[in-house]
C-alpha cells in the first residue's frame, strides 16, 4: 500500500504480490477513507439470522430428546409442533440442533441397500486380471447380443476388441 502512495503504478505493485489491480484500488480507496485502519478485514458474518430457533426452542427440543432418548428428529419436531411451538423446526433442523448439542451419535444403517450392480465378469486367456462386461445390444447380421465394451474395475471404458494389459486376448465366459 505504502508503494502506491508513494506514487508507484498500480499495476507494478498487484504482480509482484500476486493480487488484481482491483484489490489495490480498492486497499487504496478503503485507506484514503480511513488510513490504515480501515484496511483492516471485517468479519463476514451476518449481524443476525432471522430464521434461527430461539434458544427457548432449542433447550425444549433438548429437553424431549433427553426424556425420550429414542425419538430421533422427526419425532421430536412432530412433538414440538404438537406443543404448539409458534415456529416449529422441520426435521433437518431439529437433527442438526441435536447433532450441535451432542444427543445424536453416529451409527451405520441397519438396512441393506436395495439395488445391486449387475456385472457379468471376463477373464483374460491369460487369466491376469477379471473385466466387467459393459453394455450390449445384437451386432449386425446375427439376432445374438454381444458385449460390446469392457471395464478394468476402476479404470476408463475399453472397447471389447482391445487385447489383456498383459498381452493375450480377451473371452467372456461361457
Amino acid at each position: 500500500m505504502l508503494e502506491v502512495l508513494n506514487g508507484a503504478p498500480v499495476t507494478e505493485v498487484a504482480v509482484p504480490y500476486g493480487v488484481s489491480r482491483q484489490s489495490v484500488y480498492t486497499w487504496k480507496a478503503k485507506h484514503t477513507a480511513g488510513g490504515f485502519a480501515a484496511l483492516k478485514e471485517l468479519s463476514r458474518r451476518p449481524r443476525s439470522s432471522p430464521t434461527r430457533l430461539s434458544a427457548e426452542v432449542e433447550a425444549l427440543a433438548c429437553e424431549m430428546r433427553r426424556a425420550h432418548p429414542r425419538w430421533g428428529a422427526r419425532r421430536t419436531a412432530h412433538e414440538l409442533a404438537r406443543a404448539g411451538v409458534s415456529s416449529a423446526p422441520s426435521r433437518a433442523t431439529a437433527h442438526r440442533m441435536l447433532v450441535r448439542n451432542g444427543l445424536v451419535r453416529r451409527q451405520e444403517q441397519q438396512h441393506r441397500r436395495k439395488y445391486k450392480r449387475w456385472q457379468r465378469e471376463a477373464r483374460c486367456i491369460c487369466g491376469s486380471s477379471t473385466w466387467s462386461a459393459g453394455s450390449s445390444w445384437p451386432t449386425a447380421g446375427s439376432a445374438r447380443c454381444s458385449p460390446v465394451s469392457t471395464t478394468i474395475p476402476g479404470s476408463w471404458w475399453l472397447p471389447r476388441s482391445w487385447p489383456c494389459p498383459r498381452g493375450g486376448p480377451s473371452r467372456m465366459p461361457s
